[in-house]
């Protein structure tokens, strides 16, 4: 499976007055709470990110700081240990919890947002919470606010920029599929042509042109093994489409999954809290319940939504989102691993730092693009995302802000904020050798400036993290092509089979997409007739046909048995790939045939074994002038002989006599193993006889020129061989040779 998760704020709406048309980055907290940061870093031998549990029940406030008796010991709790659930008083759905818990931590978050619009910062609102005796953990930072009461979930308040208005959303369909069956990893899915996508973009009403959903579900319906099978949902200015948890539900039935979205990440070096906005207005306690659980409230300036963390995604996917490719586009995602390890073996893209919706946009289409268009693995699109400069950018950090980009603070048992160590990165940087395909992407969107004479700057960089161990695909690589007529074998195609002496042989086209350079030998080729391997070959054997990463075999394989003509047979490639697992491609019925066809008399040959065999001891040749003798063989057992102006000379010493015959001869053909028998009983032709006097013709005398007579043809049964298009028969002794012209009509 794939899954994507895109964007994360600037909102249209926001009113802090900054420009935030073409940003998914949220805003600084105020000055106010900056100086106050900077303030108490100073003073704190600890550094970068943090969060804050109260060991006494309830936290105190910043103004008992100035208190003269020695507070002893500072407890500074991390994020981990903030996050972890499953404490009697800490549930891990609010299903599981008091209703007065959550009317409490419900009242608490609304007076804490009624405060923020009313002009308080972010970390003046995480201090207001602390006061309250029942808050056992604050955790804020430049974008949100984290607190938890005593026997509750935590909820969150996001500060202007995060999140956008939106109406309410309708609901939507639910599908329920079979369940997922076990088979090689390495291409998502378990069907080889047919695959599943989902496409999700809550918030394109904010995030407008910028918001890259639509074109998404338009690339992948046009993928193979997509077609038909992709479902895009969108809340836009006009249209409410999504209904929150519904859509972030059963994406184990699904291949891909993209979600354009707002997230929010607080991190420590143990770890991080993430949360995603499912789009879905917050109306009771009970949205949290059942299939939502571990799901909690954010509330915005714009009103209160559903959101969305690992507690929900552990919850519903208890086995995590194996074979799923997840690329996480929205902010800060990559810095911890709470949510993507939640996904368990799929491979996660995410973002180191708030980035760019233009910015975010590009990369995501690319990625996607080299996936689709190449079938590359997930590690060779994040490095051909790199070489196109869209996995990463510098961007200046004001220097009145900390220089360690999401920084958190944490109310320690002292009743101040401190700061924690900051999160490593959740992946691997791509590496952007230059070694991959090149897929035609978007411009570049243009990045910040970064003034070397004020400020910090940071990177902002899509990171991957591969589960497992092993690489994806999104979709398969392998490829049954027709060897006769080019392009991909569909069910129902005939091929045309060598039938030899010896044995029968299948002609086969066989393609593998998607190779790092180097691995073709590493790589192999394993082809099934009616469920017997009948050949293999290294990728290597094959020849490169000038697209990135595809290697072609073409080869004649023996078959264990003889067929019969028009036998249909079940066909089925398997490619063992150089970084483990299967890409499989499956063709059926495929109709085997070697007769049927309009063949052409190879006719000076024929003449040449009537002379022979009839001719021997004779002053005698026979000339092939022009015209043809076509014979066709049908599939229904109906046989046509033609000839048009077939014309010969024959010369003796007496001269030469050109005869030239007119004729269709109906008639009916079988065969079995090599025996080949058609029935023509004769038919009226026209035939002229003519003497060649001085290289004129001339009509015999006596009113003998062209007459209607019967006429025998090609008849009776012989031995045949079919080979490379050419049908060998020999009848009494005598050869024809017949050349393919085409199929029957």
């Amino acid at each position: 499976m794939t899954l994507t998760l895109g964007a994360c704020s600037g909102s249209d709406d926001d009113t802090s007055g900054g420009d935030t048309s073409n940003d998914r980055t949220a805003d600084a907290v105020d000055e106010q709470a900056e100086d106050t940061i900077d303030d108490q870093t100073a003073d704190d031998e600890q550094t970068d990110v943090s969060a804050v549990e109260s060991t006494e029940g309830g936290a105190a406030t910043a103004d008992d700081a100035d208190a003269s008796v020695d507070p002893g010991p500072v407890d500074v709790p991390t994020v981990a240990q903030i996050k972890e659930c499953g404490a009697t008083d800490y549930p891990c759905s609010w299903e599981d919890a008091d209703t007065e818990v959550f009317d409490h931590s419900f009242a608490l978050g609304e007076a804490a947002r009624d405060a923020y619009v009313d002009g308080a910062s972010l970390l003046e609102v995480a201090e207001q919470l602390a006061t309250d005796d029942r808050i056992v953990s604050v955790l804020v930072n430049d974008d949100a606010v984290t607190y938890r009461v005593a026997g509750g979930l935590p909820m969150w308040i996001l500060g202007d920029g995060a999140a956008g208005e939106r109406g309410a959303p309708a609901p939507a369909p639910e599908w329920v599929g079979p369940a997922p069956e076990s088979r090689p990893r390495d291409v998502v899915g378990d069907d080889p042509e047919s695959k599943r996508a989902l496409v999700i973009s809550p918030y394109q009403y904010d995030f407008g042109e910028f918001d890259e959903g639509a074109e998404v579900a338009a690339l992948y319906g046009g993928a193979r093994g997509y077609e038909g099978n992709v479902d895009y949902y969108a809340n836009t200015d006009t249209t409410q489409e999504m209904s929150g948890g519904d859509q972030f539900r059963n994406w184990d039935q699904y291949d891909v999954v993209h979600v354009s979205t707002h997230g929010v990440q607080q991190c420590d070096d143990s770890g991080c809290t993430t949360i995603l906005l499912t789009g879905t207005e917050f109306s009771s306690q009970e949205i949290l319940f059942g299939d939502d659980g571990g799901s909690t409230v954010v509330f915005t300036r714009h009103g209160n939504s559903q959101g969305i963390s690992d507690s929900f995604m552990n919850r519903n996917y208890p086995g995590g989102l194996p074979d799923t490719v997840v690329v996480l586009s929205a902010c800060e995602t990559g810095r911890g691993a709470d949510l993507t390890n939640s996904f368990g073996d799929g491979v996660v893209f995410s973002w180191t730092e708030p980035v760019l919706s233009d910015f975010a946009r590009a990369s995501s289409l690319a990625l996607h693009r080299t996936l689709v268009e190449t079938g590359s693995t997930t590690e060779r699109a994040h490095d051909v995302v790199a070489g196109a400069g869209l996995a990463s950018y510098e961007e200046e950090v004001p220097p009145e802000t900390p220089t360690e980009p999401g920084t958190t603070l944490v109310l320690g048992s002292d009743g101040q904020f401190h700061e924690l160590g900051s999160a490593e990165l959740g992946g691997s940087e791509a590496t952007g050798d230059g070694d991959g395909p090149v897929v035609e992407v978007l411009d570049q969107p243009d990045t910040p400036d970064t003034p070397d004479d004020q400020g910090e700057t940071i990177t902002v960089t899509l990171v991957r993290r591969g589960g497992g161990g092993e690489d994806l695909r999104v979709r398969e690589v392998a490829w049954i092509d027709h060897p006769q007529d080019g392009g991909e074998m569909q069910p129902g195609d005939e091929v045309r089979v060598d039938i030899r002496d010896d044995a029968d042989y299948l002609p086969v086209a066989l393609r593998v997409e998607g190779l790092d350079p180097g691995t073709e030998g590493d790589t192999t080729l394993r082809l099934e007739v009616d469920g017997v391997e009948v050949d293999s070959w290294s990728a290597s054997e094959g020849t490169p046909t000038g697209r990135w990463g595809e290697w072609l075999i073409e080869d004649d394989v023996r078959l264990l048995n003889r067929i019969d003509e028009d036998d249909e047979v079940a066909m089925k490639l398997t490619i063992d790939l150089p970084e483990g697992g299967q890409s499989v491609d499956e063709v059926e019925p495929v109709k085997l045939t070697c007769l049927t066809g309009i063949w052409r008399l190879r006719s000076q040959e024929f003449l040449d074994e009537i002379i022979r065999v009839a001719g021997q001891g004779q002053d005698i040749t026979m000339t092939h002038r022009s015209g043809e003798y076509r014979v066709t063989l049908r599939d229904d057992g109906t046989y046509t002989g033609r000839r048009d102006q077939w014309q010969f000379a024959s010369g003796t010493a007496q001269g030469t006599i050109v005869t030239t015959i007119d004729s269709t001869d109906p008639g009916s053909w079988s065969s079995s193993g090599d025996q080949l028998t058609i029935s023509d009983p004769g038919s009226p032709a026209t035939v002229r006889i003519q003497l060649e006097v001085g290289g004129q013709l001339q009509d015999l005398p006596l009113g003998m020129g062209s007459q209607t007579v019967g006429s025998d043809a090609i008849s009776g049964t012989g031995t045949f061989t079919c080979e490379e298009n050419v049908l060998t028969t020999t009848y009494d002794g005598i050869t024809a040779t017949f050349d393919f012209v085409g199929p029957a009509q």
